[in-house]
């Protein structure tokens, strides 16, 4: 009996490329290495939940006597609709990814100046 190896899901390999980037961006003078593991860190689960891919199938009916050149209009027409409607969806993951990367900065520094708080409040 052969040996199955498990090949990473879809997510797990887009998210392998959105972490490489992401450490890509944010290796810049002056930021701390516990910021970008934060970050990366709650990028991570977000990245997973929302990285999947979508297919459907279509199924038209010609009406009665319509011929081959109008068939072929018609494919035309829901191919463009349905590439546009892709496009529009992936433009909006991306706003939504990146509204998510702005909110892990913003979360790392609210976290950082809450330590910082409650260091000053003990001493």
């Amino acid at each position: 009996m052969a040996d199955i190896l498990p090949f990473p899901t879809k997510p797990v390999r887009d998210w392998a490329e959105i972490e490489k980037s992401l450490r890509a961006v944010l290796a810049q003078p002056g930021v701390p290495a516990d910021m970008v593991e934060a970050v990366v860190t709650g990028m991570k689960p977000v990245v997973l939940k929302y990285s999947r891919g979508f297919s459907t199938s279509l199924n038209l009916r010609l009406p009665a006597g319509a011929t081959a050149q109008e068939g072929e209009a018609i494919g035309d027409a829901v191919r463009t609709c349905l590439t546009e409607m892709e496009r529009q969806f992936q433009e909006l993951m991306h706003e939504v990814l990146l509204d998510r990367l702005y909110l892990e900065i913003e979360l790392y520094g609210l976290r950082r100046r809450t330590n910082q708080y409650a260091a000053r409040s003990r001493s």
